[in-house]
């Protein structure tokens, strides 16, 4: 039998992005603000702090009608 390797590398196309922006400003192509350098990780942690949230709203009202 196959065994099939499902291992996430942790490394996704926001932070690939990020990484190209700070490597373009730190080379002056683009003249950008930090905080629009690194939106994309900052999208990146948003959403998965808001994702925990709403996993927790969930589970504190499934709590509440069992």
């Amino acid at each position: 039998m196959k065994q099939e390797n499902n291992n996430y590398n942790g490394v996704n196309y926001l932070h690939i992005l990020t990484l190209i922006f700070v490597t373009l400003k730190l080379c002056g192509v683009i003249n950008w603000k930090w905080i629009f350098v690194i939106m994309p990780s900052l999208i990146s942690i948003g959403l998965t702090i808001f994702i925990i949230i709403m996993i927790l709203i969930i589970a504190v009202i499934a709590k509440k009608y069992n």
